[in-house]
C-alpha cells in the first residue's frame, strides 16, 4: 500500500496548534497612536477578526496611526503576513502612519525571512 508519508511527531513543524490559543486584541490610545495588541495565533482562523479591528480604527481615525505590538503574538502564518500587508497598504493610502512594535523573535524571523523588515517600520518603542 502506498501513501503519503507522515512526520513522526517530534518531526512535525511547530504549528498554532502548539502555541497559546486563538487571538486575543487588545486596542489602547497613546496620543495619535491607536495600539492593538496582539497575543496568541494569526492565522487563517483569526486573521478576519484583526482585518475587522484594523478597518474600524482606520475608519475612526483619520488619519490613522495605527501600531502593531506584536511582542506576545505567538504564531503567525501567510494569511497573518496578508493582514498586515493590507493594513499597511491601507493606512498609507490614508496618509497615516503604522509600524510594528516589538515582534516576537518567532514573528521577527519571519519577518526577515520573508523580507517585510525591510519594507515595514519594525520599532521597540512608540514614537512621539
Amino acid at each position: 500500500m502506498t501513501g503519503i508519508p507522515t512526520a513522526a511527531p517530534d518531526d512535525d513543524p511547530p504549528g498554532p496548534d502548539d502555541e497559546t490559543g486563538p487571538l486575543a486584541i487588545t486596542a489602547d490610545l497613546h496620543g495619535p497612536w491607536v495600539t492593538l495588541a496582539l497575543g496568541g495565533t494569526l492565522d487563517w482562523l483569526t486573521a478576519s477578526s484583526l482585518d475587522g479591528r484594523i478597518t474600524a480604527v482606520t475608519a475612526q481615525h483619520t488619519p490613522p496611526w495605527l501600531a502593531l505590538d506584536l511582542s506576545a503574538l505567538t504564531f503567525c502564518d501567510t494569511s497573518g503576513l496578508n493582514i498586515l500587508i493590507r493594513a499597511y497598504k491601507g493606512v498609507i493610502a490614508a496618509n497615516g502612519r503604522f509600524l510594528l512594535l516589538s515582534p516576537s523573535s518567532r514573528v521577527a524571523q519571519l519577518l526577515e525571512i520573508t523580507g517585510l523588515d525591510r519594507h515595514l517600520t519594525i520599532t521597540d518603542v512608540l514614537p512621539d
